[in-house]
C-alpha cells in the first residue's frame, strides 16, 4: 500500500496507483489551485523559530486562593472544626459586606458624577 502523492488520506495498492494518480480528485482540485484538504507537512523539512522563547519575561504564577481572597468568590472552609469553620464564616461575611459597601459607594459617586455633569450642561 502507498500513498497518494495528491492526498495523503488516500492509501491505495501499488498496482493500482498508476490508474489512480491521473483519475484522483485531490489532483484535480490542486490543478484548479484549489486545495481541498490540508498537506501534511513534509517531515524532512524543520521548522525554525526566530522568537527567542527563552527572552521571554517573568509571568507570576497563578495562586486561586489568593485570587479568591480579593476577589468576590464564595469559599468554603473545608478539614477544619466546627469552631473554625464558624469563625471563618463570619470572616466571609464581613469580606463580602466590604465588597458590597465599595461597590455601592462607587455607584454613589457615579450617580453624583453624572448628575453634576447633567447639572452643569443645564
Amino acid at each position: 500500500m502507498v500513498r497518494c502523492p495528491f492526498d495523503i488520506t488516500h492509501v491505495v495498492r501499488i498496482a493500482e496507483m498508476e490508474a489512480h494518480v491521473p483519475m484522483c480528485p485531490s489532483r484535480k482540485m490542486e490543478e484548479l489551485g484549489v486545495d481541498q484538504l490540508p498537506r501534511a507537512p513534509d517531515p524532512s523539512k524543520k521548522e525554525t523559530s526566530d522568537t527567542p522563547w527563552d527572552d521571554e519575561p517573568d509571568v507570576p504564577t497563578y495562586n486561586p486562593a489568593l485570587y479568591c481572597a480579593v476577589n468576590p468568590v464564595v469559599r468554603t472552609l473545608y478539614g477544619a472544626t466546627a469552631s473554625e469553620r464558624r469563625q471563618f464564616r463570619e470572616q466571609e461575611r464581613a469580606r463580602f459586606r466590604a465588597f458590597r459597601e465599595a461597590s455601592e459607594s462607587a455607584r454613589s459617586l457615579e450617580n453624583t458624577n453624572s448628575h453634576a455633569a447633567a447639572t452643569n450642561e443645564d
